[in-house]
C-alpha cells in the first residue's frame, strides 16, 4: 500500500511538471505588451496627424507676380 501511495505521489509530481507550459517568458513579459500598445498608439497618432496636414499644391511654387 505504501509503495502504491509513493508511486501515485511521484506520478502526480511528474504530471504537474509536464502540464506546465514550457515557454521562455521572463517575468517582464506583460510590460512588453504595454510598451507595444504604447508604440502602436503613438505610431497611429503620428500617422493620423501626418495624414490630416494640408498638402502642398505642387502647381503653386511661389507667389505670382
Amino acid at each position: 500500500m505504501i509503495a502504491l501511495v509513493a508511486k501515485t505521489a511521484a506520478l502526480r509530481q511528474t504530471l504537474a511538471l509536464v502540464s506546465k507550459p514550457r515557454t521562455f517568458v521572463s517575468k517582464a513579459y506583460p510590460m512588453f505588451w504595454i510598451f507595444l500598445e504604447l508604440a502602436l498608439g503613438l505610431a497611429l497618432f503620428v500617422f493620423l496627424v501626418w495624414w490630416t496636414l494640408p498638402k502642398k499644391n505642387r502647381d503653386d511654387e511661389g507667389p505670382e507676380s
